[in-house]
């Protein structure tokens, strides 16, 4: 017996389309697991809910990325994974718009969001975490880091 997170979707993750509920595979080692079963074969199963499954493995290969982004960056507003995790929010543009503040002399400051686990519905954490990606190859790219590599090293 091999246990496998899974995550029950409607709609495909790729193209949206709807075709009934499925379960599907969550993350990359998970679907790695599954390459040891054939397609199409009927598998035994037994779900139990865990509270907010995908924050605590979305946030800690958020977090990993940052760290090894980090290590991999001669820049000192880049060098550690909080540097790395704001810098991320900028690029995001992850402001928290209820805590804005006007000073006395009009300027409008704009604090961030927070990214914890406390504080992302499940499908504004999807899209924050799918536009991270996005950023975090560009950031690869612009520095001649492999971006597949730090996914890797960040697990």
């Amino acid at each position: 017996m091999i246990e496998i997170p899974t995550q029950i979707l409607d709609k495909c993750p790729k193209c949206s389309q709807s075709f009934g509920l499925f379960y599907m595979p969550y993350g990359e080692e998970a679907i790695e697991k599954t390459k040891g079963f054939k397609i199409n074969q009927i598998l035994k199963s037994l779900f139990y809910g865990v509270q907010k499954p995908r924050s605590v493995l979305q946030l800690n290969r958020f977090f990993g990325k940052c760290r090894r982004l980090a290590e991999n960056i001669d820049d000192n507003s880049w060098n550690t994974a909080d540097k790395v995790k704001e810098q991320m929010k900028v690029g995001l543009e992850f402001f928290d718009y209820s805590k804005q503040i006007i000073k006395p002399n009009g300027e409008i400051h704009t604090p961030y969001r927070s990214i914890s686990f406390d504080n992302l519905k499940h499908l504004d954490a999807c899209r924050i975490f799918e536009r991270a990606d996005d950023l975090f190859e560009k950031w690869c790219s612009q520095r001649n880091i492999n971006p597949k590599e730090l996914e890797r090293e960040s697990a």
